[in-house]
This record gives structure tokens, C-alpha cells and sequence, in this order.
């Protein structure tokens, strides 16, 4: 007997199916093993990179940044959001992305605000609030 299908909420997913999209550990059977990798070495990252951790840019909680400076005046800025596929996770587990950008020329800052929109919103409210910035 095939399963049935609930309603269709975008484009051909059902809302259990879209659900699931969102779920990278449904997708990616041994995500868990890479997130403690990237947890320990975003915390390297921040013991020992210079940085400014949990810079307030608002007045909610969440509305944080952590900035990498970089070397040189002038150079250009990354902004990185993190999402957590907008149910998960934390910026600070990212921060092991920032030295190879650093050392490349970049000043890199990665702001926790996706998590935050979606619990307040709705996917198109993180995506506006992302183009406005």
C-alpha cells in the first residue's frame, strides 16, 4: 500500500516532507559527527583567535555577532549567517570558518539572527531582513 501525502505546501512537499528538507541529519546519516568536529574547533577558533565575541547589534537576545578583524585597514567584510537550518545550532559553532577567511584578507562577522527572525516570523521575514542588511 503506497503512503499518503498530506497537503501540498510547497511545491510538491507535503508539510511532513518539507519538514524533513529542514532536517540535515535525516540527509546526512553522520551529521552529528561533523558538528562535534566543527564545535571543537570553532572553540580553538575562539580561544585563540583575536576576536570580539557576542557583539550586541540590538536589543533582543539573540541579536549578537561575533567579529574577526582583519590585519589590514580597509580590507573588505564578510557577513556570515548562520541558520541552523532555522531550528538549531549556534553561531559559535562556526567560528572555525573565520581564520582561513582572516588570513585570506577578509574581516568576517557572523551574526546569529536567523534563529531568532524564525521564531518571531517566517522564512521570508529572515530572507528581507538578510537582503536589508
Amino acid at each position: 500500500m503506497a503512503a499518503t501525502q498530506g497537503p501540498k505546501v510547497w511545491l510538491d512537499y507535503d508539510q511532513e516532507q518539507l519538514d524533513r528538507q529542514y532536517d540535515q541529519y535525516s540527509l546526512v546519516p553522520d551529521g552529528e559527527t561533523y558538528t562535534a568536529r566543527n564545535a571543537e574547533a570553532s572553540a580553538q577558533t575562539r580561544a585563540t583567535a583575536d576576536c570580539r565575541l557576542d557583539v550586541a547589534y540590538g536589543e533582543a537576545e539573540g541579536e549578537k555577532l561575533d567579529i574577526f578583524p582583519a590585519t589590514q585597514p580597509g580590507s573588505p567584510i564578510l557577513v556570515f549567517y548562520h541558520g541552523g537550518a532555522w531550528t538549531r545550532g549556534d553561531k559559535g559553532n562556526e567560528s572555525h570558518l573565520a581564520p582561513a577567511l582572516v588570513a585570506a584578507g577578509a574581516h568576517r562577522e557572523a551574526r546569529a539572527l536567523m534563529q531568532q527572525l524564525a521564531d518571531q516570523g517566517s522564512l521570508e521575514a529572515c530572507y528581507s531582513f538578510a537582503n536589508a542588511c
